[in-house]
């Protein structure tokens, strides 16, 4: 694994656009997810670690 791997995404906008009621929406996708060590039908885990810091992370089988 590349240690060092980055991608820069953009965050989309979703929600009632008339109404006011719209929230950022992010999509993850690719190679470099597996490279990270997620495969498809994983469980993952995403942790807010502060402002704009987001930690994803597979979560194990045992872990509830």
């Amino acid at each position: 694994m590349n240690q060092t791997a980055k991608r820069r995404l953009h965050a989309y906008t979703v929600g009632d656009f008339w109404k006011g009621k719209v929230v950022p929406k992010i999509r993850l996708q690719g190679k470099w997810l597996t490279e990270a060590g997620i495969q498809p039908g994983d469980e993952i885990l995403i942790e807010i670690q502060g402002d704009g810091v987001l930690l994803i992370r597979r979560c194990d089988k045992e872990q509830d």
